[in-house]
């Protein structure tokens, strides 16, 4: 049951780690951003919180600042926006990639309100390093699939040299411990 269960586990983590490496690809060529704007019309907070993909990296960031009175007369409400930028491929030669595996930044900045300070949030991560991440379970299974079919076919695991009628418990060629075949 639990070899059945961790091979699933693996299967998913190689499917994830597939999809996370094409993703990656992806980002090269386009752009994506989902946008989740929240505005309050009664006070002017505003809430943006994105999520944005491009040149590798998965970056999010929330942003909260209240509008100027003149702007109170927008509808309340939540919206959500994706935008592709098929043209990224171009825009993104101006401003080349960073290869960092993560980044965190939290901060204020000024702006035209009644409060004067908005505040941000951003965490971003190279998708590289959720493959890399998932790969490794997939590799694990992998392992122990040929250990376990070295074991039933009645091979040392160490040197491979076959154990047929082999009593003792040892192998005779390496000295390593052999347990017995279930």
């Amino acid at each position: 049951m639990k070899r059945r269960a961790f091979q699933l586990a693996a299967s998913l983590s190689l499917l994830l780690c597939i999809a996370t490496s094409l993703l990656w690809a992806r980002s090269y060529n386009t752009a994506f951003w989902l946008i989740r704007e929240d505005f309050d019309a009664s006070s002017g907070a505003t809430e943006f919180a994105r999520i944005h993909l491009a040149t590798g990296r998965v970056t999010i960031d929330d942003t909260r600042y209240h509008l100027p009175e003149e702007l109170h007369s927008l509808p309340s409400g939540r919206r959500w926006e994706f935008y592709r930028n098929p043209n990224w491929f171009n825009e993104r030669r101006y401003s080349p990639p960073t290869w960092t595996l993560w980044n965190f930044d939290r901060g204020k900045f000024p702006y035209r309100g009644p409060q004067g300070i908005g505040t941000y949030t951003i965490v971003g991560v190279n998708l590289l390093l959720p493959a890399f991440i998932t790969f490794f379970s997939p590799i694990l299974c992998f392992i122990q699939y040929l250990l376990n079919k070295r074991r039933r076919l009645g091979l040392c695991p160490t040197c491979h040299y076959d154990l047929t009628g082999n009593l003792s418990g040892t192998c005779p060629e390496c000295g390593t411990p052999i347990a017995p075949v279930p």
